[in-house]
C-alpha cells in the first residue's frame, strides 16, 4: 500500500476509535458518576472494561505518544535537519517537553548561542512565510506558483488598497481560526471551578440530599477544568508567538521593499532654495539629509511600531473572550442566587447596573469624543518618539564631526529636549492608564457589593457558603476579565495607531514616478517613448511636485528631442549647478516628470541592466570584494581585469588581507578616491549594458584620472556598452566622447552633438570654469610629480581585514551591574526609602484583597451558626465599603509613586546612554555600526529568565544588522533602482 494510503487509513481508523471511545464513555462510564446510573452495557461483564481500556489505548494514548511524521513544506526541498517541533508526539507538543534538552543545555552553559538552538522549521523559513502575503521575485515565478502566492499586503503586488489589518487577517485566517477556538475553550473552562465549588459546598450543606452526581466527579471536575484552561492557553501562546515572528518578518520585508519605491524628498524640508547657491553638490547634500531623516522614521517603524503591532495580536480576547465571559458571569450569578430567590433577576439587574452603564460608556467612547483623548495620547508620543529617533539618527551619522567641533553639549541638549517632550506625553498616557485601572477595580467591586446588598437588604435572603464562595469565584473572573479588557484596550489602541502609521507609510508616501498603482494595483512603468531609446523629448523635471509653481525651485528643461547614442560614451558637461546630476536623476526616475507636449516622453530601458555610480560614493559595510561583486557571481578573470582597470591593485597591496578587508560603515577606512574607484568598479563589473557615471573623476588626482580614462573607459570591459558620463574634466574625456550634451546654468540644454568645440563655445560660464580647472589640474600635477608619498603603513585595525567588532553578548543571568543601574535610577536619591514605601504599599493592597475574602466568608458563615434575623447586613456592608475605599486610595498612591519612579529612571538611563555615546572614542565609533547605536536608543531591553536571556540577546543583536541594511539601502537608493 502506498504511503499516502497508509496515512489516510491511519487517520480514518483513529477517528473511528475515538468515536467508539466517546460513545462507550457516555454509555458506561458516565452512569457510574450518578447515584441512580447503571452502565448500559453492564451485561457484557469484564469484557466491557477490557474493550474500553483498549479503546483508551488506541484512541488516546497511541495518537498522543506516537512521533509525528515530518511533512516538508516543499517536497522538492526538504529540510536537511528537522526541528523537533515538527516530529515530536502531540503530548510533548502540548506540554512543551520537546524543549527540555534546550532548557537543560541552557542551565549548564553560560550562554546558549545561536548554534545551540534547534534548527528553524521549514514552515518558518522567510521565503515560505513571505509567499503567504506577497510573492518574492514575482516576475520570475511560474504561472502555477503565482496562483499559490497570496498577495494580501503589498498593494504593488496585487493586494487591495485597504487597511493593513485586513491584509494581515487574510494572511493569518487559519491561525486566527485556531486562536478563536482556543479562546472559546478557555472561556468555557473558566467556569469549571465556580460550578465545582458550588456543587461540592451544596453537597456539604444538604448532606447529599437530592444530589444526583457523586462528589468524586466534582473533585475530578476541579482538576480537569484548570488543566484544560492551561492547555488551551499554552496552545494559544504557541500559535500566537509563531505568528508574531512571522509578522515581524513580513512587515520588515514589506517596509523595506516599499522604502525602495519612495521619493527621498518626501521627508525633507519645504523651505525655498536660494537660487544663487543652487549647486549640484548642495542639492545632493540636501537629499542626503532628507534620506537620514527618512531613515530615522523607518527605524522607528521597524522597531517601536512593529512591536506595538505584534503586541496587539491578542485582540480576540477583547472582541471574543471578555464579552463572552462577562455575559456568562451574569448568567452564572443568576443561577447561583436563583435557588435562594425566585425574583433574583431584579437583583441581578441591580447588581450589574454599573456594568451596563460602563458598556454604554464604552460604546459612547468608541463613537464619541471621550475616546479621542486616549487615542491622541498615544498618537502624539509616537510622533515625539519619531522626532527623538530621527535626532539620534542624525547625530550618529555625523558623530565624528560633532566631536571634532566640540558640539557634544549642544547635541546633548537637543536630544534631551526631544526626550522631555516625549516623556511629557508619556506621563499623560500613564495617567490615562491609571484612571482606567481604577475604574476597572471599582466596577467588579461595586457589582459584588450591589449584588450582596440587594440579596440581603432588599429581598431579605440569607447568604450560604455555596452561593458566597462560588459567586466570589465568578466575581474574580469578572474582575480579571475587566482588568484584562482595559489593559488589552490600551495595547489595541497602541497597535492600531502603529498599524495606521504603517498603512499610511505604505499607501500615502510619495513614490517615484515610474512606480504607480494602476486599477489592477500592479507595478507599471511609464512607456510612451520609442523602444530602446535613451533620452528625452519636450520634458520638464522638478524635484518636488508640490512646488511646481515655486519660482525658486530648480527646473530641468529639455526642449525638443535628446537621444543619447548607444554602444558608446556620451558626455554631459556644464558649469556647476547647471543640472548635470539632475539629468541623470531624471533618467533614473528620481525627479518628477512634467510633460509639456502631447508627445513628451523620457526613457531608460532597463531590460539589459542599468548600473549607476553616484558622485558621492556609496559603499556598504562589507569587504572590498563584496562591494565590487554586489551579489553577482565571482568571475576571477573579469574581477582581476576590473581591479586593474580601476586602479585598485596598488591599494589592495596596502592591506594584509587584500580585497577581503572590511571597509567599515560608509567606507570610513577608505579615502575618497578609493571609495570612488570601488563604486566605479562595481558598475563596470556588473553585466549592465548601460552605465551612468556621475563625475567619477572628481575625487581622483590627475594621474589616477588619466589611468581610469585610459585603462577603464577605453578598456575592453566598457567597450560596446552605453556610457553616460557627467564630468568637469573635459580635457581628459573629450577624445572619448561620441556624443556631447551641454547644459546651461538655468537647467536647459544648450547644445547636443559630436563637436566639443561647439558645445563649449555656446556656454560662456563653462568656458570660465574650464580655465579655472585647467590651472588647478596643472598645480595638482606638479605637486603629485614633485612629492611622491611613501607607501602608508597598513592600518593596525585592518591588519587582519576585520574592522567591525561583533557585538558582545552577556552571558548567564542579568548582572548585578545592570540591575543596579536600573534600581538606582528607579529609586533616585532615596533608594531604600523608595523601595520600602513601594513594597509596603503593595503589601497593603494584597492584605486588603485577603481581608475582603475573609469578610465575605465570615458574613456568610454567620447565617448557619445563629439567628439570621440578628445579623446586621449594614455592618458588614459598611466595613466592606471602608475596605474598598482604603484599597482604592492606596492603589492610586502606589501607582503614582511607581509611575514617577519609572519616568525618572527612563530619563536618567537615557541620558547616561546619550552621554556615553557622545563621549566615546573614535576607535569605538570605527568598530561599532551606527545601526547598533540606534537600536539601543530606539528600544530598551527587558529582563528574562536564563533560557530566554540567551535567545533574547541573540534576537536583540540580530536586529541591528537589519536596521543597518535599511540605512545602507536608503543611502544608496538611486544606485539600487
Amino acid at each position: 500500500m502506498p504511503l499516502i494510503g497508509i496515512a489516510i487509513y491511519t487517520d480514518h481508523r483513529l477517528c473511528f476509535d475515538f468515536r467508539a471511545l466517546a460513545v462507550n464513555l457516555y454509555r458506561n462510564v458516565w452512569p457510574l458518576a450518578m447515584y441512580t446510573g447503571v452502565p448500559a452495557d453492564v451485561g457484557e461483564g469484564p469484557l466491557l472494561w477490557v474493550k474500553i481500556s483498549l479503546l483508551v489505548i488506541t484512541a488516546a494514548f497511541v495518537p498522543l505518544f506516537s512521533p509525528r511524521k515530518y511533512e516538508p513544506v516543499n517536497a522538492e526541498e526538504p529540510a536537511l535537519e528537522v526541528n523537533p517541533e515538527q516530529t515530536t508526539p502531540l503530548i510533548s507538543l502540548l506540554f512543551w517537553t520537546f524543549l527540555n534538552p534546550l532548557l537543560i543545555m541552557a542551565a549548564r552553559l553560560p550562554h546558549l548561542g545561536h548554534d545551540n538552538l534547534f534548527p528553524l522549521a521549514d514552515y518558518d523559513y522567510s521565503r515560505n512565510t513571505t509567499k503567504r502575503a506577497f510573492p518574492v521575485n514575482i516576475h520570475f515565478l511560474e504561472a502555477d506558483q503565482l496562483l499559490t502566492c497570496m498577495q494580501h499586503l503589498d498593494i504593488f503586488q496585487g493586494a487591495k488598497k485597504r487597511h493593513l489589518f485586513f491584509g494581515l487577517m487574510r494572511t493569518y485566517r487559519y491561525e486566527y481560526s485556531i486562536l478563536a477556538f482556543t479562546v472559546l475553550v478557555q472561556v468555557t473552562a473558566n467556569f469549571a471551578s465556580p460550578i465545582g465549588i458550588n456543587m461540592i459546598l451544596q453537597y456539604m450543606e444538604t448532606d447529599g440530599r437530592n444530589a444526583t452526581v457523586k462528589p468524586w466527579f466534582w473533585i475530578l471536575w476541579l482538576f480537569f477544568g484548570p488543566m484544560t484552561i492551561s492547555l488551551a492557553r499554552q496552545w494559544y501562546i504557541f500559535v500566537a508567538t509563531r505568528m508574531l515572528v512571522h509578522t515581524e518578518g513580513l512587515l520588515t520585508q514589506l517596509i523595506f521593499e516599499h522604502s525602495l519605491r519612495i521619493r527621498m524628498k518626501a521627508e525633507g524640508s519645504d523651505k525655498p532654495h536660494d537660487p544663487e547657491s543652487a549647486s549640484a553638490n548642495l542639492r545632493h547634500e540636501n537629499r542626503r539629509v532628507k534620506a537620514d531623516n527618512l531613515v530615522g522614521k523607518i527605524n522607528n517603524l521597524v522597531t517601536t511600531d512593529m512591536v506595538n503591532v505584534v503586541e496587539a495580536r491578542d485582540f480576540l480576547f477583547f472582541m471574543l473572550y471578555h464579552p463572552m465571559q462577562i455575559i456568562l458571569c451574569i448568567i452564572f450569578l443568576y443561577q447561583f442566587f436563583c435557588r435562594a430567590c425566585h425574583d433574583i433577576d431584579v437583583s441581578a439587574y441591580s447588581g450589574n447596573d454599573g456594568q451596563t452603564d460602563t458598556d454604554s460608556a464604552s460604546r459612547k467612547n468608541e463613537n464619541g469624543e471621550i475616546f479621542d483623548s486616549p487615542v491622541q495620547h498615544l498618537l502624539i508620543p509616537s510622533r515625539q518618539t519619531d522626532s527623538r529617533v530621527q535626532t539620534v539618527t542624525e547625530s550618529c551619522n555625523v558623530l565624528r564631526m560633532l566631536k571634532l567641533f566640540g558640539w557634544e553639549s549642544e547635541m546633548r541638549q537637543r536630544i534631551a529636549t526631544r526626550r522631555e517632550e516625549e516623556v511629557k506625553w508619556l506621563m499623560k498616557r500613564k495617567m490615562c492608564d491609571l484612571v482606567i485601572t481604577i475604574i476597572n477595580f471599582l466596577i467588579p467591586a461595586f457589582t459584588m457589593l450591589a449584588t450582596y446588598a440587594s440579596h440581603t437588604l432588599i429581598f431579605k435572603k440569607q447568604l450560604s457558603a455555596s452561593s458566597v464562595f462560588s459567586s466570589m469565584a465568578v466575581f474574580v473572573l469578572l474582575r480579571r476579565s475587566l482588568n484584562s479588557s482595559f489593559q488589552g484596550l490600551s495595547l489595541l489602541v497602541e497597535g492600531k495607531v502603529s498599524l495606521d502609521r504603517l498603512t499610511d507609510f505604505i499607501q500615502n508616501t510619495e513614490l517615484l514616478d515610474f512606480v504607480k498603482a494602476t486599477s489592477e494595483t500592479t507595478l507599471e512603468v511609464e512607456n510612451r517613448h520609442p523602444p530602446d531609446a535613451i533620452g528625452f523629448c519636450d520634458a520638464t523635471f522638478v524635484w518636488s511636485q508640490d512646488r511646481v509653481s515655486d519660482a525658486q525651485a530648480f527646473v530641468l528643461r529639455v526642449d525638443g528631442e535628446l537621444q543619447f547614442k548607444q554602444g558608446c560614451i556620451n558626455l554631459i558637461i556644464g558649469p556647476t549647478g547647471s543640472g548635470k546630476t539632475s539629468l541623470i536623476m531624471a533618467l533614473l526616475g528620481e525627479m518628477h516628470f512634467l510633460p509639456t507636449q502631447p508627445n513628451s516622453w523620457y526613457g531608460l530601458p532597463r531590460e539589459y541592466g542599468v548600473a549607476y555610480a553616484a558622485q558621492e560614493s556609496w559603499v556598504q559595510n562589507d569587504t572590498i570584494r563584496g562591494n565590487i561583486l554586489f551579489g553577482a557571481s565571482y568571475e576571477e578573470e573579469r574581477y582581476k581585469a576590473v581591479l586593474h582597470q580601476c586602479g585598485l591593485e596598488r591599494d589592495l597591496e596596502l592591506f594584509e588581507t587584500g580585497d577581503m578587508t572590511e571597509v567599515g560603515e560608509k567606507g570610513l577606512s577608505l579615502s575618497g578616491g578609493q571609495k570612488a574607484r570601488i563604486t566605479l568598479a562595481r558598475a563596470v563589473y556588473s553585466q549592465a549594458q548601460i552605465l551612468l557615471l556621475d563625475d567619477i573623476l572628481a575625487a581622483l588626482d590627475v594621474h589616477t584620472s588619466a589611468w581610469i580614462v585610459e585603462k577603464c573607459l577605453r578598456g575592453d570591459l566598457v567597450k560596446g556598452r552605453t556610457v553616460i558620463l557627467v564630468t568637469h574634466n573635459i580635457a581628459l574625456t573629450s577624445d572619448l566622447a561620441a556624443f556631447i550634451v551641454s547644459l546651461g546654468s538655468n537647467g536647459t540644454v544648450l547644445s547636443q552633438g559630436t563637436d566639443m568645440s561647439i558645445a563649449i563655445a555656446r556656454n560662456s560660464k563653462l568656458i570660465l570654469e574650464l580655465r579655472t580647472n585647467e590651472e588647478t589640474h596643472a598645480i595638482e600635477e606638479q605637486v603629485v610629480d614633485g612629492n611622491k608619498p611613501e607607501d602608508p603603513a597598513p592600518n593596525d585595525g585592518l591588519s587582519k581585514g576585520k574592522l567591525i567588532v561583533a557585538e558582545e553578548i552577556q552571558q548567564g543571568h542579568v548582572t548585578w551591574k545592570s540591575m543596579k543601574l536600573f534600581l538606582s535610577a528607579l529609586g533616585g536619591a532615596h533608594l531604600i526609602l523608595f523601595f520600602c514605601a513601594l513594597i509596603f504599599g503593595l503589601f497593603l493592597i494584597d492584605l486588603g484583597v485577603m481581608f475582603q475574602t475573609y469578610l465575605l466568608g465570615y458574613w456568610g458563615s454567620q447565617y448557619g451558626e445563629g439567628d439570621p434575623n440578628k445579623i446586621n447586613p449594614f455592618f458588614y456592608l459598611g466595613v466592606y465599603c471602608l475596605c474598598l475605599t482604603a484599597m482604592i486610595a492606596i492603589h492610586t498612591l502606589v501607582n503614582l509613586f511607581y509611575i514617577h519612579g519609572t519616568v525618572r529612571a527612563s530619563i536618567a538611563i537615557h541620558m547616561q546612554l546619550i552621554n556615553a555615546i557622545l563621549g566615546t572614542t573614535f576607535r569605538w565609533l570605527d568598530e561599532t555600526p551606527t545601526s547598533r547605536i540606534i537600536t539601543r536608543c530606539a528600544k530598551m531591553a527587558d529582563y528574562y529568565l536564563k533560557a530566554q536571556l540567551s535567545v533574547k540577546r541573540e534576537m536583540s543583536n540580530a536586529k541591528a544588522p537589519v536596521l543597518a541594511h535599511f540605512g545602507a539601502a536608503i543611502a544608496g537608493l538611486s544606485g539600487l533602482l
